[in-house]
């Protein structure tokens, strides 16, 4: 699946349909690559969503979808570009596949900046990770807790005898 379609990656790139007015069988390059690049976005994209607690993918009707859908044209776009000959001819010269491809990213590091659950996307809540607690009762609650995962580690799990321990000190 994919956020955007063949035709949003035309409109980033009409140089590359030759006259056509969408990606095809007989275009450079063809439907089917833009399709496959369209969903290796749409995986790169989800990835990161994921990694970031968040549920995609989001409705059709939110802003985040608009700015995914973006974000995946932009992405196949770049694939699009790079699969054609672009010569550089200085060394500060940019090729357009590689001004598009830092564009994707740019704006990749721009959505993982944003509140998404303002643009329509759910965290997800079970990646909440516990680590501790703000207080004894709250510590006491998730160890009565019998449904609870036990944990995989603990204090002094690797503690070697007759060494000092760390949380024995006091800095006075």
């Amino acid at each position: 699946m994919a956020y955007a379609s063949a035709s949003d990656v035309a409109a980033l790139t009409p140089q590359l349909l030759g006259g056509e007015a969408n990606f095809g069988p007989s275009t450079s390059p063809t439907d089917t690559e833009v399709e496959t690049w369209l969903s290796t976005g749409c995986g790169i994209l989800e990835g990161h969503l994921e990694s970031w607690g968040y549920d995609p993918p989001p409705g059709s009707a939110t802003a985040a979808w608009s700015f995914l859908k973006h974000l995946n044209a932009l992405y196949a776009a770049a694939q699009a570009e790079l699969s054609r000959m672009n010569v550089s001819l200085s060394p500060e010269e940019r090729t357009r596949a590689e001004y598009l491809d830092e564009r994707f990213w740019n704006e990749l590091e721009r959505l993982r900046k944003m509140d998404l659950s303002a643009m329509g996307l759910s965290k997800n809540a079970t990646r909440v990770l516990y680590a501790g607690g703000i207080s004894e009762s709250d510590k006491n609650t998730w160890d009565e807790d019998t449904d609870r995962v036990p944990p995989r580690f603990r204090r002094g799990q690797f503690a070697y005898p007759g060494t000092i321990r760390s949380w024995t000190i006091t800095g006075s």
